[in-house]
C-alpha cells in the first residue's frame, strides 16, 4: 500500500521564505529608534545583555539573553538599550504563492527560550557564502517560526484572495516601482479601479497604495544593506522622480534617512 498527501505538498510549494537581513550586532546606549511599522519580521537571538522595546504603543518588552523573540511584519516599535546587547537577527517575509505574508500583524511579540546554544554556528554562518550554509540558515529560521507558532498558536494569516486581488499581488512584484497606478494595475487584473481599491484592502488589510509603497521602502532597504549602488541608483531603480523625493520617503518610513541607515545597525 501506498500512501501520499497531494495537498501537503502543493502547500509546501505555495511557501517562500525570503530572508531580507541576517546580522550580528554589539549595541550600546547610542542604539535607539522605532518606526510606525516593520514591513517585515524580525527574529532575534540575544546572546548577552538586554534592550527595551514597547510594541504598538502599548506592549513593553525586555529583550533579554537567552531568548528567542519574533517580532510579526506590520508591528509598531520603539526601542532603545540602556547598556548593552549582543543580537542575532533575521528579517524575513514569510509568503504563500500569492505573496500574502503569512505572518501580517499576527499578533505578539513572542517570546521562546534559546534551546541550545547556537550563537558559535550563526557567526560562522554569517562568513559562509555557500549554498549549504544558505540551508542550514533557512533551516534555523524555519525551526524557530514552527516554535513560536505551536508555542503560541500564532493564527497565520492565509486569506482567500479573489483573482483580481491575487492578479494585483503578482503585477506589483514583477513590476515593483513607485511609478505603478492603480489604473495600470487594475487593467492588468481585468476589474475597475474601484472594485480592484475596494478588494484588495478587504483581502490584503492595507490599501494599494500602502502595499507598494511599503514593498517599495522594503526591497529599497535590503539594496542599501546588501548592494554597492549608490542611493542615486536605488532611487532611480525603484522609479523614484529624484533622489531627494526618494531620501524624504526612506526617512518617513524609516526615521533614518538612506545613508544613515545603510551606516547604521539594524534592529
Amino acid at each position: 500500500m501506498v500512501e501520499q498527501n497531494t495537498t501537503l505538498c502543493e502547500e509546501v510549494n505555495r511557501i517562500n521564505l525570503k530572508l531580507i537581513h541576517f546580522v550580528h550586532g554589539k549595541l550600546a546606549s547610542w542604539w535607539k529608534g522605532g518606526t510606525e511599522t516593520i514591513l517585515c519580521s524580525h527574529l532575534y537571538y540575544i546572546r548577552k545583555g538586554s534592550a527595551t522595546v514597547i510594541c504598538n504603543g502599548t506592549t513593553h518588552i525586555t529583550m533579554s539573553e537567552g531568548n528567542w523573540y519574533l517580532f510579526p511584519t506590520g508591528t509598531a516599535v520603539k526601542y532603545w538599550c540602556d547598556d548593552f546587547m549582543e543580537e542575532f537577527a533575521f528579517h524575513f517575509k514569510l509568503c504563500n504563492i500569492d505573496h500574502t505574508d503569512l505572518l501580517f500583524r499576527s499578533g505578539g511579540p513572542f517570546v521562546l527560550p534559546i534551546e541550545e546554544d547556537i550563537s558559535e554556528k550563526l557567526q560562522k554562518l554569517l562568513h559562509d557564502e555557500s549554498i549549504n550554509a544558505a540551508i542550514t540558515v533557512q533551516n534555523i529560521v524555519y525551526s524557530q517560526i514552527i516554535r513560536f507558532v505551536d508555542r503560541h498558536a500564532i493564527k497565520l494569516n492565509t486569506p482567500t484572495l479573489s483573482p483580481c486581488v491575487s492578479k494585483a499581488l503578482s503585477y506589483i512584484n514583477c513590476h515593483l516601482s513607485m511609478n505603478l497606478s492603480v489604473t495600470d494595475i487594475a487593467k492588468s487584473s481585468f476589474v475597475s479601479k474601484s472594485t480592484l481599491a475596494k478588494n484588495f484592502k478587504a483581502e490584503v488589510g492595507v490599501s494599494v497604495h500602502e502595499y507598494i509603497s511599503d514593498a517599495v521602502m522594503l526591497k529599497a532597504s535590503h539594496l542599501l544593506r546588501s548592494k554597492d549602488m549608490s542611493i542615486h541608483s536605488i532611487s532611480e531603480s525603484l522609479g523614484f522622480c529624484d533622489q531627494f523625493y526618494f531620501s524624504k520617503c526612506f526617512k518617513d518610513k524609516f526615521r533614518k534617512s538612506p545613508r544613515d541607515f545603510r551606516n547604521s545597525p539594524t534592529i
